[in-house]
């Protein structure tokens, strides 16, 4: 079985690199607080950090446009998922891990000022919306699967401490000089 994950990883790598050559986005450094729109990609597989993330995004992003998709691993929805947001489950990707775009097609055309990767567990699925968005200003953890596409990558001293990567994105998104 890991001989044809393998395979439909490679094959996603190979097409995601494929969709992303004829696509292009503009982008634009801006304080976090000057933002009128942000995207985050959430995931369900930590109730304590969705929830943590939730509360966050609620402080940070008053007045302004946000969108929420959410990723969940399994086939069942936890119970602590309160059914606000679009979520990309495994039954709605394509046999390497490529999401439905009638699921998310209008998130990654949209050109938000933001998009912010609040995932703890990475997959294809993350990066491929990611990758592909049109968000002027792409934010992720370091040690994220979406580093490679990301134009700030933020390093924590904890590995996967959420409250200093939330901390880290209030500080350094704060300071930017609008280009």
């Amino acid at each position: 079985m890991k001989i044809i994950s393998d395979i439909c990883r490679f094959i996603g790598e190979k097409k995601l690199v494929s969709d992303l050559a004829g696509r292009s986005r503009n982008v634009v450094y801006l304080p976090l607080k000057s933002a009128n729109s942000v995207a985050v990609i959430l995931d369900l597989s930590d109730e304590t950090i969705y929830k943590s993330a939730l509360d966050t995004l609620a402080g940070f992003v008053k007045g302004k446009t946000i969108d929420i998709i959410v990723v969940n691993y399994s086939k069942e929805i936890p119970k602590f998922y309160t059914g606000q947001y679009k979520v990309i489950s495994p039954d709605k990707l394509n046999y390497y891990g490529k999401p439905n775009l009638s699921d998310v097609g209008a998130f990654i055309d949209k050109e938000y000022d933001y998009l912010l990767d609040f995932t703890h567990v990475g997959s294809f699925t993350v990066k491929y919306i990611f990758a592909m968005s049109k968000a002027r200003l792409k934010v992720a953890r370091s040690s994220s699967t979406c580093k490679d596409y990301a134009d700030i990558r933020i390093t924590l001293l904890k590995e996967n401490s959420f409250d200093e990567y939330i901390e880290d994105i209030n500080v350094y998104l704060n300071i930017i000089e609008k280009k």
